[in-house]
């Protein structure tokens, strides 16, 4: 595995163009197709940004634009669609919708920010997003719920991507650890919105 991802930036890196197709690609896949690791490859697109252009801006608007549309779009298929979705069988083989209901609870108890908290727990965030639109999630809420936790997870991957340079023995024990490192800051997260809960709770 390490040697496709050296293979993977040796060669998109002598491809500028490739590195922005490639951009779009990875976001459209990453969330369509849950077992692709598309988190893995943000971090090695900002290493990219650091070897093609001084400035990795465009490279990151394009990816978080990317990810926040074809987040947005299985969102809305889910929720116009929601009959289909649940008897489509590629849907049931790739996101396991027998799960759907479970995340009733999460809904329940935390709304909106079930989603902000699915982007940093790899391998759940599209079936979250599915279950957001089969559950009828409002519209607006789970747009900018969308919106905001794909620029703090793909703009954290992207950063430390970049700041690795050409050090690709960093990059790749970035990628090994990644798990650990997305679920420490998602229970932080989960953290936080419990006391701020806590401190309504104690004003009222």
């Amino acid at each position: 595995m390490q040697e496709f991802f050296i293979r993977t930036i040796y060669s998109l890196k002598q491809n500028p163009m490739l590195v922005y197709l490639f951009t779009i690609l990875n976001s459209f896949l990453q969330i369509f197709f849950p077992p692709y690791p598309g988190d893995t490859f943000i971090a090695l697109l900002g290493y990219l940004s650091s070897q093609i252009t001084k400035n990795g801006a465009l490279l990151l608007i394009i990816a978080l634009s990317s990810t926040i549309i074809s987040s947005i779009m299985l969102y809305l298929i889910s929720f116009h669609y929601s009959e289909r979705v649940l008897k489509n069988k590629y849907i049931n083989n790739f996101f396991q919708i027998n799960k759907i209901y479970l995340f009733e609870k999460w809904y329940d108890k935390f709304g909106a920010f079930a989603i902000i908290l699915s982007k940093f727990i790899p391998g759940i965030n599209s079936i979250v997003l599915i279950a957001s639109g089969v559950l009828k999630l409002r519209k607006i809420t789970a747009i900018l719920a969308i919106i905001l936790s794909s620029i703090i997870h793909n703009s954290m991957l992207f950063i430390v991507g970049r700041v690795t340079g050409n050090n690709v023995a960093v990059l790749n024990q970035l990628i090994k650890e990644y798990s650990s490192i997305i679920l420490l800051f998602s229970l932080l997260i989960l953290i936080i919105y419990i006391l701020i809960l806590l401190v309504k709770g104690v004003r009222e």
